[in-house]
């Protein structure tokens, strides 16, 4: 969640400076067929001074049990800009968690938390699934802190009216795709958090 934070603070922090609205570096893409509808979306890279954040990024925590969080935010369309990073509508993220040793023989298959924001509120009409199968059909170090993933997935997310209201899975979107991403590290890990 800090991370998440530290992403949003550093948007508004770099739409101040941004003069022209050109497409971000990409850094991923989600193709995925959601309610139907085919859609893309993808994952980006922004940058300021002394500052880069990239929305497909991963964490890896110690407690006494060593876990990694990676976790793909992506946004709709393919020319994405600050101005559209800048709004939960439309944005699609995918989450999972690894317990123990990172993969090193795939494919293999991971849970995963996937969330569609319907509109521009991060809590209210919001479509979850927090158990989607992802088979992972490639999971490989790209250097010492940046992984390349990719996987499919397929599942259907529940409509949550907002952050008190359960899922209603009488109200529901079916969602099947595929993702590839090049994830860095995020900004709490940066911070050694």
């Amino acid at each position: 969640m800090k991370a998440r934070v530290l992403i949003a603070s550093v948007f508004v922090v770099l739409a101040g400076s941004a003069a022209a609205q050109e497409p971000l570096e990409t850094s991923g893409v989600i193709n995925a067929t959601l309610g139907g509808e085919q859609r893309v979306w993808h994952s980006v890279i922004t940058k300021g001074p002394g500052v880069r954040v990239n929305t497909a990024d991963w964490s890896h925590f110690d407690y006494g049990s060593e876990f990694y969080t990676f976790g793909i935010s992506a946004y709709p369309g393919t020319d994405v800009t600050l101005d559209d990073v800048q709004t939960m509508e439309g944005r699609l993220e995918l989450t999972f968690t690894v317990f123990g040793d990172l993969p090193t023989d795939c494919p293999c298959t991971v849970d995963a938390s996937i969330t569609y924001h319907s509109r521009d509120s991060i809590t209210k009409d919001t479509y979850v699934n927090d158990e989607v199968p992802v088979t992972l059909t490639e999971f490989r170090p790209v250097d010492e802190t940046r992984f390349a993933i990719a996987g499919n997935f397929e599942g259907t997310l529940a409509y949550v009216m907002d952050a008190l209201a359960d899922p209603d899975p009488a109200n529901a979107l079916e969602i099947a795709g595929s993702f590839e991403a090049t994830m860095e590290p995020s900004g709490n890990q940066l911070a050694g958090n």
